[in-house]
């Protein structure tokens, strides 16, 4: 029985480690839960736990959330004036399997607009190796000649060519340079933007939303 002692302790130890790490999770989760649920009240905003069934609909048309699985939208924070809704909340989605497994936390805005958003299918995202990677296996990069900074600085995709071209106009093409650290997803009339695994803080909402609005304007303006 004494041999086993050292094998026990060790399983003791992990189990205790496993124990305190869920704990934690679970203490940290509720605790965001309660700072952004108070943020939001005190800003006269709506929050909820889940993501709303509309908009989570709404969400799908988009390729973030199709992307792995297990995938969660939580901590719904959401200002709607009637003839703009902005949501935003949190996103985590799982990768890979076993050891290999990944869970990738982000949090997303997303815009909707009935009638001042009509745009072309487009993804905008910061060029970067991994994105030359996904070019090399097919996914096109739409490059301007006449625009070689914004080319070197944004990966650029869309189902419609010509409507992405012609949307892109150079005056818009040169204040999309304001939001180079985010990444963008637009279909006809509603918009996603993403800082790929990162969640923000509560006190980072307000800033958020207002960086929300400029995208907004940026998009539905006449360029």
């Amino acid at each position: 029985m004494l041999e086993f002692l050292p094998l026990l302790f060790v399983l003791t130890i992990i189990a205790l480690v496993s124990f305190g790490v869920v704990a934690g999770s679970i203490v940290a989760a509720r605790k965001r839960r309660e700072t952004l649920a108070k943020f939001a009240e005190d800003l006269g905003l709506e929050y909820q736990e889940i993501l709303p069934a509309q908009d989570a609909s709404q969400f799908q048309q988009f390729n973030l959330a199709n992307k792995g699985r297990a995938r969660k939208a939580t901590n719904a924070v959401t200002a709607d004036s009637g003839e703009l809704r902005f949501v935003i909340f949190d996103y985590n989605y799982t990768t890979g399997s076993g050891k290999n497994s990944t869970t990738r936390r982000q949090s997303v805005v997303m815009a909707f607009s009935s009638s001042s958003l009509q745009l072309p299918h487009f993804n905008i995202s910061p060029e970067s190796f991994l994105s030359k990677i996904s070019d090399f296996f097919g996914f096109k990069d739409i490059d301007f000649v006449d625009d070689k900074a914004f080319s070197d600085a944004f990966l650029l995709h869309g189902a419609d060519e010509a409507a992405v071209r012609k949307f892109f106009t150079p005056e818009r093409r040169k204040k999309f340079f304001g939001f180079r650290d985010v990444s963008i997803e637009a279909r006809d009339n509603s918009f996603i933007f993403y800082i790929p695994r990162r969640i923000c803080k509560s006190n980072e909402i307000r800033g958020l939303m207002e960086r929300g609005f400029a995208i907004y304007t940026l998009l539905s303006s006449e360029e």
